[in-house]
């Protein structure tokens, strides 16, 4: 029963107390949103297309996940182009769930978990918060999206238009035949969250909650930068995945990656936890 207790406390003080942060978001991803469309309008506007074949719900969310192509510094004239719209959708899900475990451990969490006594409960209960956390703020994205492609007059579906990758910078040497799979995309950029959160929140026991977040941080454009099968934002990114296009990351290999990723994120970090001196922790 002290994991329920734990867990209804963390639902109520770390998810429904912090509904002005996915408020923010949803907002953000509305003015993302409007970018888009504002792009696409002003680059097709003389594409017949563009007239015949308006934009679809899934453009609008194929324009934030796309990420960018494989870079190669060795190819003369070539310069690296930061995500950045696909950087700040990490950035932000990472500092959302980054504070309030440190402050509720902090605070009222100390004294709760010295008289529960189970280390265990608090840490897992942690873990579910921080993916509770990343489905609410998958769902602002999702509502964000779906919005703005309403009020454009956007086909609701997640059908992917075939001049959009083209626009979005997409190697058309490499890019596959459609129809293409947004729907296992979002899958994978879903769980890429997931296993960057928990890894951020297994690190926080070690560092200071800051560090943590300058080391994921840096990690995710390290995954914009490169293409390995090691850093997991290549799994998230629709411009390097074989969901689009055939010199690719795999999409099967990054969800086991990521199951894996969190697997020892939470186990590890519950071994740490409880053999952490939580009174002179600061």
């Amino acid at each position: 029963m002290t994991f329920f207790k734990f867990l209804r406390s963390d639902m109520k003080s770390g998810v429904l107390m912090q509904w002005k942060k996915y408020l923010i978001t949803y907002f953000i991803f509305i003015v993302f949103s409007i970018i888009h469309y504002l792009d696409i309008g002003i680059i097709n506007l003389s594409n017949p297309q563009y007239l015949i074949n308006p934009p679809t719900w899934g453009d609008y969310l194929l324009s934030l996940v796309c990420g960018s192509s494989k870079f190669d510094p060795s190819l003369a004239g070539t310069i690296f182009q930061l995500p950045v719209l696909w950087v700040i959708l990490f950035l932000s899900v990472l500092f959302i769930t980054l504070y309030y475990p440190y402050d509720d451990l902090m605070g009222w969490g100390k004294t709760a978990l010295i008289l529960s006594g189970s280390r265990s409960s608090w840490w897992f209960s942690k873990c579910i918060w921080v993916i509770v956390s990343v489905f609410c703020y998958i769902f602002t994205f999702f509502a964000a999206t779906f919005t703005v492609a309403s009020l454009s007059g956007a086909e609701l579906s997640f059908r992917i238009s075939e001049y959009l990758p083209a626009d979005l910078g997409f190697d058309n040497t490499i890019l596959i035949s459609p129809p293409w799979q947004i729907g296992k995309l979002l899958v994978g950029f879903v769980a890429v969250i997931i296993a960057l959160c928990l890894i951020q929140l297994f690190l926080s026991l070690l560092i200071r909650p800051i560090f943590s977040y300058i080391l994921v941080s840096a990690y995710v454009v390290a995954s914009a930068y490169f293409q390995s099968p090691f850093l997991l934002g290549n799994y998230a990114m629709a411009a390097r995945s074989e969901l689009f296009v055939t010199d690719n990351v795999n999409f099967s290999s990054g969800i086991l990656i990521c199951i894996w990723s969190v697997g020892i994120s939470v186990l590890i970090g519950n071994l740490v936890f409880g053999h952490m001196d939580i009174l002179s922790k600061e």
